[in-house]
């Protein structure tokens, strides 16, 4: 019983694995722009018709380690520019990023990794 009780002491106590944070360099940044509607019922508009929506997503490829990555998101600008450093981790799909204050914030979506 000890021996259980010890056991999950040690595993909820455990600190949750940390990040690999990669050093990168942006190459190159794609910016892509959609413009849609959503439908009367979805926007709540009153006046009979469907919402314009303007969504842009971006495209950082971006090297580190001698390993190039597509790193996918949507927002109203890039965060980055060519030429520019980027403090960055994979975590499955997702990609995460280090804000002026060090603070981690969620990127996106990782679209490609190639050796």
């Amino acid at each position: 019983m000890i021996n259980l009780i010890l056991v999950l002491v040690f595993t909820i106590a455990s600190p949750i694995a940390e990040k690999s944070w990669f050093e990168g360099k942006v190459l190159n940044v794609e910016v892509r722009k959609d413009v849609g509607t959503l439908p009367e019922s979805v926007s709540g508009s009153s006046t009979g018709g469907a919402m314009p929506i303007n969504r842009t997503f971006l495209t950082y490829v971006v090297v580190a380690n001698g390993t190039r990555y597509q790193l996918h998101e949507q927002t109203s600008s890039p965060r980055y520019k060519e030429g520019d450093s980027i403090k960055f981790a994979v975590e499955k799909s997702s990609w995460f990023y280090l804000d002026a204050k060090g603070k981690e914030k969620k990127g996106g979506d990782l679209r490609a990794v190639k050796k």
